[in-house]
């Protein structure tokens, strides 16, 4: 039986509803299960999923997000190299879906930007104006470059800020990092630690450029833990972006068209909101630091998992 690993957020719970707002005595697992079509699959129940922790089977409790009271911060990080000019014409104007997916007013986002260096275009706000404002502000920099790893590291602790909150992480550009100071090993236990969810929207910027018009195109600016994290460091030596949504649990779509970017936020929206949450609480004995945790189906022929390697446990 294949087994899929995941990790899991220390989150808070009160004592009548769950919520991401109390003590910190219970581990969180947000899981995604799709359908061989890549649908959230809903109706699942405890006796569907196993769960073990450092390989030690675990009881849990299972809730599905709709059931959760937790907001959602959101953190987009976009590459605004010139080769990705075509793209960027379709990313501007998707600014407008991101707040609804994510749940209206109560959502956060915040918006950077990557090339040969990262910027922060919007700090976490819950306003359209000032969000479609800093997406307008995407433009084509340097000709051949993508910060990735650079990128998801300046995001991380704005994330991790937003405590009481469920916290994601949006990559939209090529899958490759190029050139980053920032090394893949540095990035993924930040991940893991601060319990975020990484998806990404991943493209072509070749592709992309034959689904736009040259009208479009604006002029560039200038020319156990140890074996998971190992794997994931030789992914993302060729995949980087693929490396960092294994870490984080999420997902990886891609696009050409503006019209199917438009559809994978709308199946990405709907992906987040579908998931299963399973729940326990570590033994006493458990040290504080990162630890491997496994999930799988036991019907695990039908549907496939998403979720982290790894969590972290600050110890009692």
């Amino acid at each position: 039986m294949p087994v899929l690993l995941l990790a899991l957020a220390t989150l808070p719970l009160t004592a009548q509803t769950p919520t991401i707002r109390a003590r910190a005595s219970l581990v969180m697992v947000p899981v995604t299960v799709l359908d061989h079509h890549g649908d959230a699959v809903d109706g699942l129940g405890p006796s569907d999923f196993t769960l073990s922790s450092d390989g030690v089977p675990q009881p849990f409790h299972l809730d599905t997000t709709d059931t959760i009271d937790a907001p959602i911060s959101l953190a987009v990080a976009v590459q605004t190299s010139g080769n990705s000019a075509a793209a960027l014409v379709k990313i501007r104007k998707i600014a407008s879906m991101l707040g609804p997916m994510l749940g209206g007013d109560r959502a956060r986002l915040a918006l950077f930007s990557y090339a040969d260096q990262v910027t922060l275009l919007q700090p976490f706000t819950s306003n359209d104006s000032s969000l479609d404002a800093a997406f307008a502000r995407l433009k084509p920099g340097p000709p051949i470059s993508g910060t990735l790893l650079d990128a998801v590291n300046q995001a991380i602790p704005l994330l991790a800020a937003e405590s009481g909150r469920r916290r994601v992480l949006l990559i939209i550009g090529e899958s490759r990092d190029r050139g980053s100071k920032v090394k893949i090993e540095d990035v993924l236990p930040a991940i893991e630690h601060d319990a975020i969810e990484v998806y990404a929207l991943t493209y072509s910027a070749y592709a992309t450029a034959f689904a736009s018009r040259p009208s479009d195109l604006q002029p560039p600016e200038g020319g156990g833990l140890l074996s998971v994290f190992t794997e994931l460091g030789r992914l993302a030596k060729t995949n980087t972006a693929e490396a960092l949504v294994q870490a984080g649990g999420g997902e990886r779509f891609s696009f050409v068209t503006r019209s199917s970017l438009e559809r994978l936020i709308t199946r990405l929206s709907d992906h987040i909101h579908s998931q299963y949450l399973l729940s326990f609480t570590p033994a006493s004995t458990t040290p504080a630091g990162l630890h491997q945790i496994a999930v799988t189906l036991t019907d695990h022929s039908r549907y496939t998992l998403h979720a982290r390697p790894a969590y972290y446990w600050a110890g009692e």
